[in-house]
C-alpha cells in the first residue's frame, strides 16, 4: 500500500467519523423546548410462527404515568404508524412492534395526554428504540420465541 492510499484512507475515515450522527441526549431535547419522558420496556415475549409471522407480543411499560403496565397484542401490525398501535389496557399508552430483520425488533411507544384538563387528548409524545432480545426455537412447530435479555429504554418526545 503506498503513502497516498494510506493518507486517503485516514482522511476519509476521519471525515466519515466526524459526519456520523451523534445520539441525542435527554438534555438536548429539554434545551429545545420539547417535553420528554423516559420509558422502560421489560418482560418482552414475542412469538413468531414457522412462516416468520409475529403471532403474539406481550411486554411491560414503565414511564411517567405507568409502572409495569401490561401490554399485549395478537397478530400485531408491524408498523411505526400510530394508527396501527395497540393500546395498553385503558391507559394512554400504546405501542407498535417494528421488524428490524434477522429476529431483531424495535418498539414505537406513544403516550397520549390530556390538553390542560380540557378532556381533549393530544397525540402527545412518542419514541422508538431497539429491544434487547434473545430468540430461540419454540419446539417442533418450527417457530421461534424471543424474550427480553434485559430492559430497553427509550425517550418519548413531543411539544
Amino acid at each position: 500500500m503506498n503513502l497516498t492510499s494510506i493518507l486517503a484512507t485516514a482522511i476519509l475515515g476521519a471525515s466519515a467519523a466526524l459526519a456520523a450522527p451523534q445520539p441525542q441526549s435527554q438534555s438536548q431535547w429539554q434545551d429545545t423546548g420539547y417535553s420528554i419522558e423516559t420509558v422502560t420496556v421489560t418482560d418482552v415475549t414475542i412469538t413468531i410462527s414457522a412462516e416468520n409471522k409475529v403471532t403474539s407480543v406481550s411486554l411491560k411499560l414503565s414511564g411517567d404515568d405507568a409502572d409495569n403496565l401490561a401490554c399485549s397484542a395478537t397478530n400485531p401490525t408491524l408498523s411505526v404508524q400510530s394508527a396501527a398501535a395497540t393500546w395498553c389496557g385503558d391507559s394512554r399508552y400504546s405501542f407498535n412492534l417494528i421488524d428490524s430483520g434477522l429476529a431483531s425488533f424495535e418498539i414505537a411507544v406513544f403516550h397520549e395526554y390530556d390538553i390542560q384538563g380540557s378532556g381533549e387528548y393530544s397525540p402527545g409524545q412518542w419514541g422508538q428504540g431497539p429491544l434487547n432480545l434473545s430468540c430461540k426455537s419454540s419446539g417442533n412447530d418450527g417457530g421461534r420465541v424471543c424474550t427480553s435479555s434485559g430492559p430497553s429504554s427509550l425517550f418519548l418526545t413531543g411539544q
